[in-house]
């Protein structure tokens, strides 16, 4: 069992999932065969081991709930806490549907009948996205359930109308969550901030559109090397890697939105001896978002531990240095 991790990323790679067994009784106590249950179950989109993970990229699972007249699309990466969630009404929707799916690359995909049930938005799948498909029962999408799961995972930050209009949204999260509680069978305390985003909030640009532009590979050799990403990326942390590919997965409209993002930009760019030392500080800064993770999953050791007390020991001094900026964006 010890080196199970590299068997497992095989079979998870070849799109298999996996199901961990642990004794659960004291083997000396035991009468006849000891006891054992399945303790988890790993899946392309429930990874959290860090050697199976891209440092710099999300590992997103997505469920799509395909309702009357619209669709209700959520992404989560239990690996960071991060929860996000859309919906459309209109004839439009299953392109929006490959479009979202385009712009996240989940690892799982999730689709209750009616979107398993549609054609172009399958094919697109297996065509295009290297992703696990999960065929899910209707009764997983049932909207009473869900809306239960949703108010107790998100019970201090849901926003109120989501249950009022946005329907489809509570159908796609709490199916997500009832999936993602069934294979992990632990805490899932780190996803307590569900996002809501909307169409137009984003400059929406279609699969092709994003590899025309080459905005993370290049089309000739599919690397990131030669890649907008790549031009831009010189981050010192995982999670700021993680951050700035979101944010050209995601170009702002708003242009207020803009200038506070360029006013942050512009004061650090002014200011050579703070952006160094800022640098110099982030890069002891290790993937805190993926450490807690592990911690609130329980399989973080000690080396995990000892990397939480290193991130945590430079917090204040970059808390200090970030005070005595003049950019809104930067203090907050």
């Amino acid at each position: 069992f010890h080196s199970c991790e590299s068997y497992i990323a095989k079979l998870v790679k070849n799109g298999h999932k996996v199901f961990i067994c642990e004794q659960t009784e004291d083997p000396k106590k035991a009468k006849g065969l000891v006891r054992r249950e399945i303790i988890r179950t790993i899946t392309p989109g429930t990874v959290i081991e860090a050697s199976m993970l891209q440092e710099d990229c999300n590992n997103y699972i997505a469920s799509v709930y395909f309702g009357v007249g619209g669709v209700g699309i959520c992404f989560a990466d239990i690996t960071t806490g991060e929860i996000l969630a859309t919906d459309m009404s209109g004839d439009e929707m299953t392109i929006y549907t490959m479009n979202e799916i385009g712009r996240f690359t989940p690892k799982e995909v999730l689709l209750n009948p009616a979107a398993a049930d549609d054609g172009a938005l399958v094919d697109f799948l297996h065509e295009h996205m290297d992703s696990g498909l999960e065929r899910m029962t209707e009764e997983q999408y049932d909207y009473a359930a869900c809306e239960q799961l949703v108010r107790r995972q998100f019970a201090a930050s849901a926003e109120p109308t989501i249950f009022t209009d946005h329907s489809m949204i509570v159908c796609a999260v709490g199916a997500l969550l009832r999936y993602l509680m069934d294979t992990q069978q632990s805490d899932l305390s780190n996803l307590d901030t569900l996002q809501l985003y909307y169409q137009g909030q984003y400059l929406e640009l279609d699969l092709n559109a994003r590899r025309n532009l080459e905005l993370f590979e290049t089309m000739r050799t599919k690397e990131k090397r030669g890649s907008l990403l790549w031009v831009l990326d010189k981050t010192r942390t995982s999670p700021g890697a993680r951050l700035l590919r979101q944010w050209v997965e995601h170009p702002l409209l708003s242009p207020a939105h803009i200038a506070r993002r360029q006013g942050a930009v512009e004061e650090l760019v002014g200011d050579y001896m703070k952006r160094e030392e800022l640098g110099e500080l982030l890069s002891h800064v290790l993937d805190m978002e993926r450490l807690i993770t592990r911690i609130v999953f329980g399989t973080a050791g000690g080396k995990d531990l000892r990397a939480v007390c290193a991130t945590a020991s430079v917090l204040p001094d970059i808390r200090r240095l970030l005070e005595g900026c003049q950019s809104e964006e930067l203090k907050r």
